[in-house]
């Protein structure tokens, strides 16, 4: 038994192993056959894989106990028997071809199971799971869905690099996760196409798929001023890190300085618990809307319309709004977004909801992943493929939840 650890520290292999190794090395003949003999045992033991760098030559010379210059030789051979690749001085381990199974499945990997026990709403990320799944079949793939906690060790993605799925799909928390930065990592180095579901910094240089999020709020915003709206407040329980969220704020601002209309300061909110029961959560977020939107409900000027990040939250602002005393279809107007509100199980909680929230088309979304991922993993095996990453950006659709004839009328403001 070989008793050999492998690891990675930025981007050099190292290795550690039994002293015992060395005698058995030094018994298998010619000192090129050595390094062949214990590059191929690696290989075997699943110690390097598909897309790994090879050992330096300085390294197996010394494991090996072989001159530099042999070890050199033993991995020209080794190229030749296509084991690895050469790229100047950097050589990785080449990737195996995949199973007939395998080079007709896409890996669809998210960071949670897909929910098989509900049909899942249209605004969730299940339903984008769901149709491209869908897609990747009618188009007579097979297609495996994996769940991966946000939290696994990157390494638990060997496996299914040694696999070679014909291409992977990694939907929208995974993709933004740092698991998600070692799967794209990973499968560049297998040669496995990756499609991924959002546009955050680093997988700008991957083919993509994502919501207009900047768009979205900036519809939004004159949604309100058609209906005479002029003091429009944002209320994010989420880190501003997130770079939708950013995109919705840029987004937002842009449309309120091109109507000449003041941009009121963000109410950034810490992050509810979550549950799965939306008893246990909403009551929390009613609570924090109270609190937050003391200062801005109770005041000489206060917002006539509230634009909430999702439509459960802008349900727990309607809430708070009616404690207060303040009319959520009169007073002040207020958006959601995802199109959840129809269904929500918040519903039987809340004290109103959302008049307008922005449909992502999820379903669209989930098209278009299993397109690009077909397309790009049969561009693999031409002479030509696309040389840069293809952004993709569904269309979104804003939703009335409320007739405008229950919305009281007041003067449009216009761009300046």
């Amino acid at each position: 038994m070989l008793f050999i650890e492998v690891f990675v520290a930025n981007g050099t292999v190292g290795l550690v192993f039994d002293l015992w190794y060395m005698d058995t090395l030094a018994d298998l003949g010619s000192p090129r056959e050595r390094v062949r003999h214990f590059m191929k045992e690696m290989l075997s033991s699943g110690r390097l894989v598909a897309g790994q760098r090879v050992p330096s030559e300085r390294q197996l010379a010394k494991i090996c106990n072989v001159a530099r210059m042999t070890a050199r030789a033993a991995l020209r051979e080794l190229e030749s028997e296509n084991l690895i690749r050469s790229n100047g001085s950097s050589r990785r381990i080449r990737s195996s071809p995949s199973s007939p199974l395998m080079s007709s499945t896409i890996a669809l990997l998210s960071h949670e199971p897909t929910t098989v026990a509900r049909k899942p709403r249209v605004g969730e990320e299940d339903y984008v799971r769901a149709r491209a799944m869908q897609t990747i079949e009618q188009n007579g793939f097979h297609c495996l869905s994996l769940g991966l906690s946000l939290s696994s060790r990157a390494d638990s993605l060997a496996h299914l690099f040694r696999e070679r799925p014909r291409g992977i799909l990694a939907t929208y928390h995974l993709a933004n996760s740092k698991v998600g930065e070692a799967l794209l990592i990973g499968a560049a180095n297998a040669d496995i196409p990756v499609v991924v579901y959002g546009d955050a910094p680093f997988v700008t240089e991957h083919h993509r798929v994502v919501s207009d999020h900047y768009r979205g709020a900036a519809d939004l915003v004159h949604w309100f001023a058609a209906r005479g709206r002029k003091r429009i407040l944002r209320v994010w329980s989420k880190p501003k890190e997130e770079h939708w969220l950013q995109q919705r704020s840029l987004g937002a601002e842009s449309a309120l300085r091109e109507l000449g209309l003041e941009v009121l300061p963000e109410v950034c909110l810490p992050p509810s618990p979550l549950s799965p029961d939306p008893a246990v959560n909403f009551p929390h977020q009613v609570r924090l809307m109270l609190g937050y939107l003391l200062e801005h409900l109770r005041t000489s000027n206060p917002p006539d319309a509230i634009m909430a990040m999702d439509d459960t939250e802008a349900g727990a602002v309607a809430t708070a709004c009616s404690h207060y005393g303040i009319n959520p279809t009169e007073d002040v107007l207020i958006s959601g977004y995802d199109n959840t509100w129809a269904g929500n199980p918040v519903l039987s909680l809340t004290q109103g909801g959302p008049v307008v929230t922005v449909d992502k088309n999820n379903g669209l979304v989930g098209e278009e992943l299993a397109r690009l991922i077909i397309e790009v993993s049969s561009e693999k095996f031409q002479s030509a493929p696309r040389e840069n990453p293809e952004r993709r950006v569904v269309p979104h659709q804003l939703v009335e939840l409320l007739s405008s004839s229950i919305i009281p009328e007041r003067s449009p403001v216009e761009a300046v």
